[in-house]
């Protein structure tokens, strides 16, 4: 079971450390929010039945974590290191904003619409999927990443109908 659970997290750290940091803003919040979803998921492992939902796994149970634990609490942004946790060093001044600028549109969101429009941008889910993670009706999938699809092109002036990725 160890080896099993030790490939499970070699191959989905880095989607749930990017998951986490793009939901909470700080490195130091990221990181402690997915280490105790390693502490949940190791108690709870024997559950996951199928190695190809574990990302999905992990990541509803980083959600509950950080549901409990950051609930109240204002984000801590940590514009620097989250940008430039993805960016390699020889990235331009100009892609640096851009990413900046993509976090502020983010952060501007409220909770529940940043959270499902991550989970169907940066992880691709479906809207099945996500409405099972979520446990909220499809419909409510849709409706949250419209509007926030429509709030960033408001708040990033997108007027060619064209979308930044996010890097996957």
């Amino acid at each position: 079971m160890a080896k099993r659970f030790n490939a499970c997290i070699d191959q989905h750290h880095a989607a749930l450390f990017k998951h986490a940091l793009w939901l909470l803003g700080s490195r130091q919040d990221a990181e402690d929010v997915v280490q105790e979803t390693y502490c949940q998921a190791w108690r709870s492992f024997s559950t996951l039945k199928e190695d190809d939902s574990a990302l999905a796994w992990l990541l509803t149970i980083l959600r509950r974590s950080t549901a409990r634990e950051y609930r109240g609490r204002a984000r801590n942004n940590d514009l620097r290191e989250a940008l430039t946790a993805g960016l390699n060093e020889q990235a331009s001044g100009i892609a640096r904003q851009d990413m900046l600028d993509v976090f502020h549109a983010l952060d501007s969101l409220n909770p529940a619409q940043r959270e499902t429009l991550l989970l169907f941008a940066l992880h691709g889910f479906s809207y099945r999927e996500i409405s099972a993670r979520l446990e909220v009706p499809v419909g409510t999938v849709m409706s949250r990443i419209a509007r926030a699809r429509m709030a960033l092109r408001k708040q990033l002036r997108v007027d060619d109908g064209n979308v930044i990725p996010l890097e996957r």
